[in-house]
């Protein structure tokens, strides 16, 4: 009976056992660790090697389109890096339903068979890449590493009649003659569109030419993106909020956008076309120093210097330039007028990035830094004046800024979903974008500007957008307090 007790046991382990190890894997868990991403972020920047190492994420841990996601980036990566034959068997070998990284695909397969003079494999994809259209606008990622005047399918049919096709004769009266001309596919210059038949790529014909009065239809939910720069910091801002908010909104960075909305990250200004609008959503500098001017008036502080090259309308104020040479200069002759006694202030408007140059140099000439007193009008604010490196210069300061990432819960959370899409912190730029497509959700639900807006957005006057800015005083070792203002 013991025995017959103790097989049935055994017998009952063995079953469970079977269960388990039958049992599918939650996807939930097995998706655990993979973050959320942007292919388009990764197939725009440059390589990096821990890309690399996400990808390889993503395909051991990811799902399986997540899997096919990872190898296609990483056959990206091989490319970037110039590893063309590890590129292209992963390019070959996966295709995927994400329409950028398709495309992003075909691209970089159509450079590898270019540089390889492959003719019999490129014919086979040529016509599917130029179905893309340039979606995207992604076509630069081939053809800024080439001498063509066009974009998009031009810039692509160009490059391969370069290759492909036998080099054209300049007679003595400058006249083109066409050598072996079949092979040549013709497209009109500036535009996209095909105009002969193209039997030489693959044998189909398809119809790119857009009809000729057809009149275009603004789409409310498209951005037009005007940029040179792919890894754009306003882009990234502008792809977080779209990805992390589930937006039906939908970004087009191609020539022939026929979206509502246009922005140029450059310049930081958003064009609504469809009423002929233009907003401009970078910073104001002059408004940010009349703040702190105010400041300085209420604690009757009248007498101050301003280093800046971010404004010049200030009267009865000397304005000295924040160039490292400009401000060396001014201390020569300064620090021969004062003595321990004087206390000195100065007000810094500029970048961030730039605060962690100029205010040290002040401190650093200063004869007397213990004595010098800054305000430092800027963009943003984040745990960086903490760094043992520029804590010092800090301490005592007061930083004026719209954007604190370790102040209020708004700008907390944003610069925690940026960390944790990137990998990377945020600026000014990220908040800038990430705003924008705020603006224009709310537009579009007729919520005009009754959001949080993480760039301290307060509302629009005479096409600008304007801020609240707050004062923060560094204290301390990772220790900062708001000030009434």
């Amino acid at each position: 009976m013991l025995e017959l007790r103790n097989l049935l046991k055994g017998a009952i382990l063995f079953f469970i056992v079977i269960l388990i190890s039958c049992s599918p894997v939650n996807p939930n868990l097995q998706n655990k660790s993979i973050k959320s991403y942007s292919t388009l972020y990764y197939i725009t920047k440059k390589a990096d090697t821990d890309d690399k190492k996400f990808f390889e994420k993503l395909i051991k841990h990811g799902s399986d389109t997540d899997r096919k996601n990872g190898y296609v980036l990483l056959g990206g990566y091989y490319y970037k890096i110039g590893e063309y034959d590890k590129s292209k068997e992963l390019l070959e070998k996966y295709k995927v339903k994400d329409e950028f990284l398709e495309y992003a695909r075909h691209l970089w397969l159509f450079d590898i068979y270019i540089k390889s003079k492959n003719k019999n494999d490129l014919d086979k994809i040529f016509v599917k890449t130029l179905k893309f259209k340039n979606k995207g606008g992604l076509s630069s990622i081939i053809c800024s590493q080439y001498s063509v005047n066009q974009t998009g399918n031009g810039c692509l049919i160009t490059i391969y009649n370069k290759t492909f096709s036998k080099k054209a004769e300049i007679n003595n009266n400058s006249s083109l003659k066409e050598v072996n001309s079949k092979e040549v596919i013709d497209v009109k210059k500036g535009t996209d569109k095909v105009e002969n038949n193209t039997d030489l790529v693959g044998g189909e014909n398809p119809n790119f030419a857009e009809e000729e009065n057809s009149v275009d239809v603004l789409d409310d939910k498209v951005i037009c993106v005007k940029t040179d720069d792919f890894n754009d910091n306003v882009i990234k801002g502008v792809l977080l909020n779209i990805k992390q908010n589930n937006l039906d909104i939908k970004t087009d960075f191609s020539d022939d956008c026929n979206g509502r909305w246009v922005i140029n990250t450059e310049s930081k200004k958003l064009g609504d076309l469809k009423y002929n609008d233009i907003i401009d959503f970078s910073l104001n500098y002059e408004e940010e120093y009349q703040e702190i001017y105010n400041y300085l008036s209420l604690n009757e502080i009248y007498n101050f210097y301003v280093i800046s090259s971010k404004i010049d309308n200030v009267s009865s104020v000397e304005i000295i330039n924040d160039d490292k040479n400009y401000i060396k200069q001014f201390f020569i002759t300064y620090n021969e007028e004062i003595d321990n006694d004087t206390v000195s202030n100065f007000v810094y408007i500029g970048d961030y990035s730039d605060t962690f140059i100029s205010v040290p140099l002040i401190k650093y000439y200063a004869k007397y830094p213990d004595k010098v007193h800054v305000i430092v009008g800027t963009d943003f604010l984040d745990k960086k004046v903490f760094d043992e490196n520029f804590n010092e210069y800090f301490v005592k300061s007061i930083i004026v800024t719209p954007v604190c990432v370790v102040c209020n819960e708004v700008n907390k959370l944003f610069n925690k979903e940026f960390l944790d899409f990137y990998n990377m912190s945020p600026d000014f730029d990220s908040a800038v974008g990430y705003d924008i497509v705020t603006y224009i959700k709310n537009e579009l639900d007729g919520l005009y500007l009754k959001s949080n807006y993480v760039s301290g957005i307060k509302g629009i006057k005479n096409d600008r957008v304007y801020r609240e800015y707050n004062f923060y005083k560094i204290i301390g070792k990772n220790r900062l307090i708001r000030m009434l203002n």
